[in-house]
């Protein structure tokens, strides 16, 4: 099976991030999680154009996975970069990567991804997501939508992320068809 390229997942990702802007309102903490939602998406996916790109490049040899297990991508493309070739030709490529994935950024992308919705091992609660009700250890429920469950805090915070890890996403992928 063929493997998308990195501007088709670039593309969707930018779409989302687009989406996440008109996902709800920021004055309106029941919409919260419709936005942290749209930037999980679009950040899911401009890793996945990342990492795309580096496996077009030959640097990775790993197929982009369809799921939301980003951390394990984001450790892929760690290796990648300590594996870069040191070249006239990767330089410009190696910089954008370092400047996107440094330890703090990547902290911050597996934080937001974390949020997508999971289901739990057998006899875990169900974990604080963007889109399904979840359990506390109180035996009480919570939809994502509702107030108090994700705050301006965290929405300004991953706001923030998705525009950065988007646009220097697109930085790399361009790099990479150099």
């Amino acid at each position: 099976m063929a493997e998308a390229p990195p501007r088709v997942w670039l593309d969707q990702a930018i779409s989302d991030w687009a989406a996440s802007k008109r996902a709800g309102d920021p004055t309106d903490a029941s919409t919260y999680c419709q936005i942290i939602g749209k930037q999980q998406q679009a950040v899911e996916k401009a890793v996945k154009a990342v990492l795309a790109a580096l496996r077009e490049k030959g640097f990775i040899g790993v197929p982009t996975p369809h799921g939301h297990a980003v951390e394990r991508e984001v450790n892929h493309i760690l290796n990648a970069i300590r594996r870069l070739p040191s070249s006239k030709k990767t330089t410009d490529l190696r910089q954008h990567l370092q400047n996107l994935f440094n330890d703090k950024t990547a902290d911050e992308i597996n934080s937001l991804c974390a949020l997508a919705p999971k289901w739990p091992a057998p006899g875990k609660l169900f974990p604080r997501n963007t889109e399904y009700p979840f359990e506390h250890a109180t035996n009480t429920w919570s939809a994502p939508t509702h107030v108090g469950v994700f705050n301006e805090s965290e929405l300004n915070r991953f706001t923030h992320l998705a525009a950065v890890v988007v646009g220097r996403a697109g930085k790399i992928v361009s790099a990479a068809e150099r």
